[in-house]
């Protein structure tokens, strides 16, 4: 529930990428485990998956992460945040986005 406060009050760009990836490895931290279990496989093929779908959730979210000027509008960091829900709802983001806040 704190992802996106966090995100949005992130000082800067690195920040929102590391609190991003922080929380997307932790709220799906059991996929690897879940591949290698469900396909009977080793479990880099799950770890890997892992890294991939967490590079484009962090993708997305650092690339909409914005600094804040002061002649901005208060507004336009939670615009920018919606539009990150959005693309992490819908395909080609959406596929990898199991931990969508709305979702998780």
């Amino acid at each position: 529930i704190i992802f996106p406060a966090l995100w949005a009050l992130s000082p800067s760009r690195v920040v929102a990428c590391a609190v991003s990836a922080g929380y997307f490895l932790a709220a799906s931290r059991g996929l690897p485990q879940g591949v290698a279990n469900f396909y009977a496989a080793d479990f880099w093929p799950g770890l890997l998956l892992w890294i991939a779908a967490s590079l484009a959730f962090v993708a997305v979210h650092t690339v909409l992460w914005a600094k804040r000027p002061e002649e901005w509008r208060p507004g336009r960091r939670a615009l920018r945040y919606l539009a990150a829900m959005v693309l992490m709802g819908l395909p080609p983001f959406g596929i990898t986005g199991w931990a969508h806040p709305l979702t998780a």
